[in-house]
C-alpha cells in the first residue's frame, strides 16, 4: 500500500469516528496508586520456613 492511500484512508478514518480517543490521567492515577499499595502491603507479607 502507498503512503499517500494510507494516509488518505487514515483521515477517512478520523472523519468517520471523529478525534481519536484520549487518555484519561486521572483513571490512569487511581489504577497506579492502587497498585502502589497493594504493593507495599505484600512486600512485607515475606515468610521464612525452617527445615527442620
Amino acid at each position: 500500500m502507498k503512503p499517500e492511500s494510507m494516509a488518505s484512508q487514515m483521515s477517512q478514518i478520523q472523519q468517520r469516528y471523529g478525534a481519536p480517543a484520549k487518555l484519561n490521567l486521572v483513571s490512569l492515577m487511581d489504577i497506579f496508586t492502587i497498585l502502589v499499595f497493594f504493593l507495599l502491603v505484600n512486600s512485607g507479607d515475606n515468610q521464612l520456613v525452617q527445615n527442620n
